[in-house]
């Protein structure tokens, strides 16, 4: 049987992590390089082998798989979209949020407290959230598979964790109750199952079970978390850094330091949860051992090497140390994979800010 082959450019964070990932478990591969810079796979070759244009993508004998990135539909470029998840975005904070946590809190704290409920409140603002959900079945899911259109966005992912907290206090029928509403919750869980190609080669090729541990549970279940939330998270906070000053800099336009401040923003934010939830009490995201998803985060956090910005990072103790120790585990592959992706980028970027080019 043929190996795998494998289109991918080191110079993508999630073809990294993916090629690290197969060389650390000797699986078989041939490495057919698209080069994304020079718009390959834009092109009809790459086109007709991956209709979505995107890389990494493996060909398993004829079995075909790309992986999750961050995609155009969850913060569209179209106007009209992204007016359509502005749109529950603004209204989220006044009526989703504010009254799925106020039914929650009003119940969960003060029973944690050993306090009377104030049913009067409760009651209230089960009235607000009553009128919410039907809000959310009868406008924004009438006529559509998500919030804000047929593709998951930004919008839905505060708004099913918003009421989920429900669930903590055997609520969850206060949304679920909605038709509309329950068939959203289930395609939104559908979607939010990212490391397709992981999965795929961890269970083909029996590799060791801490990369993603299909015997307990529990940890499958700490990796998932993380994977769940690294693409809106440290794939997103971190790339939008890196392109905004990458891009704009070799193509010597002016930058946008209001974006960058507001990216850098989010990815300390993003950084501090790393370092102080996935990190707090272990010595890797999903526990004693590495993890795909310990892949996924350091392969988009060294991005920020290629303009010099490590120390958005590695000036959280926790991450740094961690980092660490993902270099010692799979560092013989990481180098190469510094080589053609990060250090080629790099040698761009100085080059250009030093005038060179």
């Amino acid at each position: 049987m043929a190996p795998i082959k494998f289109y991918a450019d080191l110079r993508s964070q999630p073809c990294r992590a993916v090629y690290i990932f197969m060389k650390e478990n000797k699986i078989p591969f041939e490495f057919v390089k698209v080069d994304l810079f020079a718009g390959e796979h834009k092109q009809d070759k790459y086109t007709k082998i991956n209709p979505r244009q995107q890389v990494p993508f493996i060909d398993d004998n004829g079995f075909t798989l790309g992986e999750s990135n961050v995609a155009d539909h969850w913060y569209p470029k179209d106007p009209q979209k992204r007016a359509r998840v502005d749109e529950y975005l603004h209204w989220h904070h006044s009526s989703t949020r504010a009254n799925a946590a106020k039914t929650f809190m009003l119940q969960f704290f003060e029973t944690i407290a050993g306090r009377p409920i104030n049913q009067e409140e409760v009651a209230k603002y089960k009235t607000a959230l009553a009128k919410t959900v039907s809000q959310l079945g009868d406008n924004f899911l009438k006529d559509r598979a998500f919030l804000a259109g047929d593709e998951i966005s930004i919008a839905d992912l505060p708004a099913l964790c918003e009421l989920m907290q429900l669930d903590a206090i055997g609520q969850q029928d206060l949304y679920l109750s909605n038709t509309n509403v329950k068939k959203w919750v289930v395609r939104v869980n559908g979607k939010m199952k990212p490391g397709a190609i992981f999965r795929y080669l961890a269970g083909k090729f029996n590799v060791p079970d801490h990369w993603y541990p299909a015997q307990d549970l529990q940890k499958q279940a700490r990796v998932d978390e993380y994977l769940n939330w690294h693409h809106t998270n440290t794939r997103m906070s971190t790339m939008m850094t890196f392109r905004h000053q990458f891009i704009n800099t070799v193509r010597r336009k002016p930058l946008k330091q209001d974006e960058i401040a507001k990216f850098k923003s989010d990815l300390a934010k993003t950084v501090n949860h790393i370092g102080s939830y996935f990190l707090k009490d272990r010595r890797f995201i999903g526990g004693d051992d590495i993890s795909v998803a310990d892949l996924q985060a350091f392969c988009e956090l060294m991005q920020l090497d290629v303009i010099g910005q490590q120390d958005l990072y590695l000036s959280n103790e926790n991450v740094k140390k961690w980092a660490e120790r993902v270099k010692a585990k799979v560092g013989s592959f990481l180098e190469e994979c510094y080589e053609e992706g990060v250090g080629s980028m790099r040698n761009v970027w100085v080059a250009v800010t030093e005038s060179k080019l």
